[in-house]
């Protein structure tokens, strides 16, 4: 039985190798990356891998984290960043707050610091106290809260409560 096998395998091992003459046989398909054409699900996929890329690459954030941004100066920022964009617009609630804002394309976004100080005009000893970076998606006109830090005070009175209410 083992021998049958055996000159059975060795009979097909034979026809695979035999050589005839003048035959033709069909190329086989090429397969892969190197096709002759593109067909449509390769061209949606390499399409699908390229926006992810994109996309994967837009959202490395462009400038330091905002705890960085907190108690430093305006020059200290300039020095490291550049010249600011622009002030953001005022807003009625926080009026004498002045706020400066820091933008790098990168993709298909906008990232943005966004740095607020709580005098009015920035002298050279102020000190910043918030400090938000977000990203914004340009053709959405989206924009995307990233990381804020923020500095406060807060009052705590000398006075002892009793435990009564007069």
């Amino acid at each position: 039985m083992r021998q049958e096998l055996f000159h059975a395998g060795c009979a097909h091992i034979a026809r695979m190798f035999t050589v005839v003459k003048h035959q033709v046989t069909p190329r086989p398909p090429q397969v892969g990356f190197f096709r002759s054409h593109a067909s449509r699900t390769d061209v949606l996929g390499c399409a699908l891998v390229f926006m992810v890329g994109v996309v994967t690459w837009s959202l490395v954030p462009q400038f330091p984290p905002a705890p960085e941004a907190l108690n430093v100066t305006l020059a200290s920022l300039v020095a490291k960043l550049g010249p600011p964009v622009g002030p953001v617009a005022p807003d009625t609630l926080r009026q004498r707050d002045t706020e400066l804002i820091w933008e790098k394309p990168h993709g298909v976004a906008v990232w943005t610091l966004q740095v607020g100080w709580s005098t009015a005009p920035i002298d050279s000893v102020s000190r910043s106290r918030s400090a938000y970076r977000y990203i914004r998606v340009t053709w959405l006109n989206l924009s995307i809260p990233y990381e804020a830090a923020v500095t406060a005070r807060v009052v705590v009175s000398n006075h002892r409560w009793s435990g009564r209410e007069s």
